[in-house]
């Protein structure tokens, strides 16, 4: 087949699948990026990942310096733990991918930047960073 006939097929099949950006909350995108993690819809984690790290990460800077200088309310803790999260979703895609060493980088990032994060999910809560730790050492 043309590769120019395979190109033009798969940006349109992207179009068809592309992600929802409305609801740009920090908790939407970060869900939907789960979603997509599960589905294995590695170009939809991208989407989901990028436009919350995009949107919070600067936020997330800010409060992580507040949480570890003792002055943060609670809900500041919430862009860090949503942008930590995205970048662990995105690296464990990647990691799937084969692409080992942006997993890398994603992984030290986070835990650099992000150590008060946590996760909250249907097995309890969790540390984002003590994950990173555990994921980076596994590759």
């Amino acid at each position: 087949m043309n590769k120019y006939f395979l190109l033009t097929l798969t940006l349109f099949l992207t179009q068809l699948h592309a992600a929802d950006f409305s609801n740009k909350a920090d908790w939407a995108l970060t869900t939907e990026a789960w979603k997509a993690f599960v589905k294995k819809d590695h170009a939809e984690v991208l989407a989901y990942t990028n436009k919350c790290i995009e949107l919070y990460a600067k936020k997330a800077d800010k409060h992580q310096a507040a949480i570890l200088a003792g002055n943060f309310e609670n809900e500041q803790s919430q862009a860090v733990n949503f942008v930590a999260t995205c970048m662990l979703i995105q690296a464990q895609s990647c990691t799937q991918q084969g692409e080992k060493e942006k997993a890398k980088v994603l992984y030290k990032q986070i835990i650099e930047k992000y150590p008060a994060a946590i996760v909250s999910d249907k097995n309890g809560t969790w540390s984002v960073h003590k994950a990173a730790k555990k994921k980076l050492g596994e590759l």
